[in-house]
């Protein structure tokens, strides 16, 4: 029985490298999965996804460094104790990510809000803003900091007015 004991922690040994890369690399989903909409050919790694108030789009090409999060929920700071756990909006907070944008390690995305197509978030970044295609957002609170590239750099930051209009777009207003 000594040799197939030692024979199992041998193999123990060989497999815990595998299991714990796959368990660093293996996305969270918190809420209902049904509200997360991935491209294709795209890249989790260990991105954790918060559906809890709204849905999450994420276009072809798009990938994520290593400790993202995307969040869509929010709570009531208004209220208290467990009531402040369960008032938070079922709606209304999506993160749409263009095709080919790529979201570095530690950012964290707090919806609702649009990443352009080829835009960047540097990392450790916390947007809380839109990033139009092209552009690199940085820092903790997000800003624009260039386009990525010249063929960008036609492209305006968009003005209050057209945020604005976009914010208005995405929210229910009770007629």
């Amino acid at each position: 029985m000594g040799d197939s004991s030692q024979d199992l922690e041998r193999l123990a040994d060989q497999l815990a490298p595998h299991i714990v890369q796959k368990l660093a690399n293996t996305p969270s989903v918190w809420g209902d999965k049904t509200r997360l909409y991935i491209g294709v050919n795209v890249h989790l790694v260990n991105t954790l996804f918060n559906l809890s108030s709204g849905d999450i789009y994420l276009g072809d090409n798009v990938f994520f460094g290593h400790n993202v999060c995307l969040l869509t929920g929010t709570h009531d700071v208004s209220c208290f104790g467990v009531e402040r756990q369960t008032a938070y909006p079922r709606t209304g907070r999506d993160i749409v990510i263009g095709r080919g944008a790529w979201v570095a390690s530690n950012a964290t995305v707090i919806g609702p809000c649009t990443i352009g197509e080829n835009a960047v978030v540097a990392a450790g970044s916390l947007l809380l803003r839109d990033v139009p295609d092209g552009w690199i957002a940085a820092g903790s609170p997000a800003v624009l900091i260039r386009p990525v590239s010249p063929e960008y750099a036609t492209t305006e930051k968009p003005s209050l007015l057209r945020r604005l209009l976009r914010w208005i777009g995405r929210h229910r207003f009770p007629m």
